[in-house]
């Protein structure tokens, strides 16, 4: 009705109001406040009923009031004034901003239910909101009850698998697709839960977090039928092994999962997994496939032939996570075994030394704009860097085009292993904008010396080609990374890692290559010894911000943890300004 109002009829309304609040104002400071708090006992009828009469009066007068309250807000409260379907936008980007933060479907019905309760109008408007309550969470029978009054205990159990909470979610979610989660166990109840699933979300599951318990072979059987149940709309799936005894049957049941027709599936995680044992034509389910997350535990599950098997039922892939933790001693892969992936953009490979090769090294992605690479722990021989960085080199060869164009890789990320060999892989890379270093925090002698030696060759020009008009072969020189905006040096601020940034910073704004943005770890909470990168540490916060300011000179932005540095306005960056200014992340209380 309000929005329809005429502006003078608004204003003749709004003074009404205000005459009507200034007479109430007037009335209320001449009621005050109540001395009838006597016991009535002993009172004569007449004038207990006449008390009683006035509770009831105030009584009433308190529900006016809040009612009163909630008209005011709606009729002069800003976000009162915001339509109902902005308001639906709100609540959704609340929704989903709290599963991308956390990667938990339990938290995602948590600021549905929040914002439900601040007013009649957003509960109204949250319950008509079908994909707020799209999370069900399917639990073992066991551990529910049949009313909410009943006790919670394995020897009571019940016969459903949905809690009270779960139905309602089923029941406000009308027909929009759901996110479920459920987690099989190695128990009876399991064959409840599936058939529950089985009744209730046919062709209604877009995502689903599948954990299934190994050893009891009827959960395991049922992996195909719940995905399947839901094939034509799933689009996001996650499946977990948990207690893998043997790989036979997980296996059977993943090259069952491979042969089906997901048609919408694009983003899958896959942990504790065994990867198929060769290609197979009819292998269609990873098809639309456009991120791969795998986590591999056990050597047994992990071979580069198997890695390859599965891959190739990829095409479409363009972010490939792999986490390989310890394998056995593997062959070298052929030359000729690599695999194009023609969108693949991202790559991010965690592993452990005990690898020889790295999982990537058989792949070609022209098209590659982003590489991580984390090796777990130190190598145990300088053979093994080689091997490690022969094989990043050989895929950038292989990634290169025809003409000779290098993939477009911006990002590079480091951890590890090859830490003290960049210097022969960044020449490789002209169009690196992002440079990432992870150290655990602090670094050891030999981490500084990598550290100061790559500094050193991003510092000053290198040769990069010999000519062919000289006969003495004079070497042409360039710098390396000449595109390089952004460099995150992650590791304690001290003051041995500090003043090389900042010479670096220096020497190339000098040349006009300016570093846009630099970013560390926080200032080490304890005494740092000399060993490890704390030789010279400051007496105090003084100290700290002379090393801060000379580095916040040379660059676009610095960050320090969580905080970025800030020159407050001033016209000049000089030797006293600036502070520290909190960096606000999604999830930051404020």
């Amino acid at each position: 009705m309000g929005g329809n109002q005429h502006p003078t009829e608004r204003a003749a309304l709004l003074s009404h109001a205000i005459d009507l609040c200034t007479s109430l104002r007037d009335t209320l400071q001449r009621l005050g406040p109540s001395r009838l708090t006597r016991s009535p006992d002993g009172l004569v009828p007449d004038v207990f009923a006449t008390i009683f009469q006035v509770h009831e009066l105030e009584s009433t007068l308190h529900r006016r009031l809040q009612e009163l309250e909630e008209k005011r807000n709606d009729a002069l409260s800003p976000l009162s004034r915001l339509p109902d379907d902005i308001l639906r936008l709100i609540f959704q980007e609340g929704h989903d901003s709290q599963l991308l933060e956390h990667r938990i479907f339990a938290l995602g019905s948590g600021f549905s239910r929040l914002v439900s309760r601040v007013s009649r109008r957003w509960r109204a408007i949250a319950l008509d909101t079908a994909s707020l309550w799209t999370y069900v969470r399917f639990a073992n029978p066991k551990y529910l009850a049949d009313d909410d009054s009943d006790p919670i205990h394995p020897w009571y159990g019940s016969a459903k698998a949905l809690s009270t909470m779960y139905i309602c979610n089923l029941d406000r979610s009308k027909h929009a697709l759901l996110n479920v989660d459920m987690h099989l166990p190695a128990l009876p109840g399991a064959q409840t839960m599936v058939q529950e699933y089985l009744r209730t979300c046919h062709d209604r599951v877009a995502e689903l977090i599948l954990s299934v318990h190994t050893s009891n072979s009827d959960s395991l059987s049922a992996v195909v039928p719940c995905v399947d149940r839901t094939a034509g709309v799933l689009r996001r799936l996650r499946l977990s092994l948990v207690h893998t005894v043997s790989d036979v049957d997980a296996r059977v049941t993943v090259e069952q999962l491979l042969a089906l027709n997901l048609p919408q599936l694009e983003d899958v995680e896959l942990h504790s997994v065994p990867l198929p044992r060769m290609y197979q034509p009819d292998y269609t389910g990873l098809l639309s496939c456009r991120r791969l997350h795998l986590t591999l535990n056990r050597g047994s599950q992990f071979s580069p032939a198997r890695l390859l098997a599965l891959l190739r039922c990829t095409p479409a892939l363009e972010d490939l996570h792999m986490m390989l933790l310890p394998q056995p001693d593997l062959n070298p892969p052929a030359a000729d075994e690599r695999l194009l992936l023609p969108e693949l953009r991202r790559i991010k490979c965690t592993t452990t030394s005990v690898s020889p090769h790295l999982p990537f090294a058989q792949l070609v992605a022209p098209k590659l704009e982003r590489l991580g690479v984390d090796v777990l722990s130190r190598l145990q021989n300088p053979g093994q860097s080689e091997d490690y960085v022969a094989d990043v080199l050989g895929f950038l060869e292989a990634s290169t085009a025809v003409d000779g164009q290098h993939p477009p890789l911006r990002t590079l990320g480091i951890k590890g292993g090859i830490m003290g060999s960049l210097d022969r892989i960044l020449p490789h890379l002209p169009d690196l904008e992002t440079l990432q270093l992870v150290f655990e925090r602090q670094w050891s002698a030999v981490d500084e010396a990598d550290y100061i030696g790559l500094i050193e060759q991003l510092s000053k020009p290198q040769p990069v080609r010999w000519t062919r008009t000289t006969s003495i072969r004079e070497p042409t020189y360039g710098w390396l990374c000449p595109k390089l905006q952004a460099l995150e040096s992650l590791a304690w601020a001290t003051p041995t890692h500090i003043r090389p940034l900042t010479e670096l910073a220096a020497k190339r704004r000098a040349a006009g290559l300016k570093i846009g943005r630099v970013k560390m770890v926080d200032w080490p909470g304890q005494w740092v010894s000399a060993t490890q990168g704390g030789a010279g540490m400051p007496d105090g916060p003084e100290g700290q911000y002379e090393l801060e300011r000379a580095l916040a000179r040379e660059v676009g932005s610095l960050e320090c943890g969580q905080y970025r540095w800030d020159w407050a306005g001033a016209e000049a960056q000089d030797a006293t300004g600036g502070s520290w200014r909190r960096v606000w992340r999604t999830g930051d209380a404020g």
